[in-house]
């Protein structure tokens, strides 16, 4: 043994190979066949500044390196494993996975294009949250990963998102989009959605088609409303609009006659009213009557006579027509009104009109019957007509204005025109082709019989209860016949 330097050996020295001590007092050990034994607290160092360390304290043992980096190498597979070397910890090959280990079992691992979360056998659910794939939180609270599955539980609400103004877009099948949720908060579909409970949303719903199926689907739009077409043209949308396969049912835009077309009867179940504006329509509570109601009156489509619609053939008919007032404020006119049925009423609660058993006409009214002539009629002969049939032209008698201002109205008697009644408030008047006479009280004196002829004939003697006969204001003349030479009886004042 030679040194440069003091040498001192204290508690013995044990080599079992070669040991060489260089000229700055560092010990080397060029071969070490047996073991190298340092107690507590005494360190293995290496380097100039004594940078990388190994040690034992006691308790917990330690590799030290206070420079640069730590580099372990292998040729083939780095391994970590527990003390008696029965489990694995972590495994690291070259050119292959780093493998991550629980309870010598391989829980994550990396590959080529990533990482794999090996199968567990375990699917996640609330019960056996602790037994996914990957756990982030507690055995009790947390987000689960395993297999095609992610489930919450104990955390509140799931939320996806990103930290700018970016869209979150969900893939499938490649790497197509088909569910994208844009930064501004529209949720856009790119195929069908298929809905199994309900879908609420709040905002607007736009798609090319809207497939609702399954036996208690339902569509519900509350305070929304339903737009087709949406940034479409009339024409583009030709043949658009809701169908209801099955039944066949459809309310379908039709573009060449610009309207809306229904190929089924649209029913209301209760009150509900058909409007036009202010008009509508709408059943009765029996539903056996249909009301309509218009503020401004019924009008046909043209307003000149001769385009004015009809109520059709005569084998048409309007059954149970009436006034719930029994008050037209209006003119209603028709061509014919026919009553078939024996005791038909057109109204019995008002003054209506009706036909009897015989097949004669009454009119019934709890007070008068006016029927009036229209006198804006341009017609210059208006009456009104009572005739033997409908075939027949001859009046059994008339009525209409009269053109005389002293009375007001003329009767005519078996379809002539030259033969009438009138009156004038005090007279009435027989008129024929030879002239009138008037009988009437004139005044609140006398009662009147006057004449445009010469003289009253009586082919029948004149009796008188008082006795008496007088004239006006002139001679009273008896005589025998019309000519005074025949003998007559003058009676003058204070003569005979």
């Amino acid at each position: 043994m030679a040194t440069d330097h003091n040498f001192r050996i204290k508690n013995g020295l044990e080599v079992g190979g070669v040991l060489i001590v260089n000229s700055s007092g560092q010990l080397v050990v060029a071969d070490v066949t047996s073991n190298l034994d340092f107690a507590d607290n005494i360190k293995a160092r290496f380097g100039n500044g004594n940078d990388l360390q190994i040690y034992h304290d006691g308790t917990h043992s330690y590799i030290n390196s206070t420079t640069g980096s730590l580099y372990i190498r292998t040729g083939n597979t780095l391994q970590f494993k527990n003390q008696s070397g029965s489990e694995n910890l972590a495994t690291f090959a070259v050119n292959g996975a780093a493998t991550l280990f629980h309870d010598n079992i391989s829980r994550l691992a990396t590959t080529a294009s990533g990482i794999v979360i090996p199968d567990s056998g375990n699917t996640i659910g609330w019960g056996n949250l602790a037994n996914a794939g990957v756990l982030i939180g507690s055995t009790s609270a947390g987000i689960g990963i395993d297999n095609n599955e992610i489930m919450a539980k104990g955390v509140g609400n799931l939320y996806f998102g990103t930290s700018d103004a970016s869209d979150v877009v969900f893939r499938a099948g490649g790497t197509a989009a088909r569910l994208t949720i844009h930064d501004d908060g529209d949720v856009e579909v790119h195929n069908s959605l298929d809905v199994g409970a309900d879908l609420n949303v709040t905002g607007e719903v736009q798609s090319d088609s809207l497939d609702v199926n399954g036996n208690a689907a339902d569509l519900d739009i509350i305070d929304k409303t339903i737009t087709l077409g949406v940034g479409g043209t009339a024409s583009a949308n030709d043949g658009g609009g809701i169908k209801i396969n099955g039944a066949n049912a459809e309310f379908i835009w039709d573009n060449a006659n610009t309207q809306m077309t229904l190929n089924k009867d649209l029913k209301f179940t209760a009150e509900q009213k058909l409007r036009f504006g202010n008009t509508y329509f709408y059943r009765s509570g029996d539903s056996n009557f249909l009301h309509f109601y218009a503020p401004g009156g019924l009008i046909p489509h043209h307003t000149t006579a001769s385009n004015n619609a009809s109520l059709g053939a005569s084998s048409f008919r309007w059954d149970g027509v009436f006034s719930t007032t029994g008050n037209f404020s209006g003119l209603v006119s028709a061509e014919r009104l026919e009553v078939t049925t024996a005791n038909a009423t057109i109204n019995s609660a008002h003054p209506s009109m009706r036909r009897g058993s015989a097949g004669e006409m009454f009119l019934d009214a709890p007070g008068d019957i006016i029927m009036h002539i229209d006198s804006n009629n341009n017609n210059t002969d208006r009456r009104f007509r009572v005739r033997k049939d409908t075939a027949g032209s001859t009046d059994l008698f008339s009525v209409d204005e009269s053109a005389d201002t002293r009375t007001g109205g003329r009767l005519y008697l078996s379809g002539t025109t030259a033969n009438y009644q009138s009156s004038d408030g005090n007279y009435l008047r027989n008129t024929t082709a030879h002239g009138y006479i008037q009988i009437g009280p004139g005044n609140a004196a006398h009662a009147h019989f006057l004449t445009d002829r010469s003289n009253f004939y009586f082919n029948k003697q004149i009796q008188v209860d008082t006795g008496i006969i007088t004239s006006h204001n002139e001679d009273l003349i008896l005589r025998r016949a019309q000519d005074s030479g025949t003998g007559q009886l003058q009676l003058g004042r204070g003569t005979f």
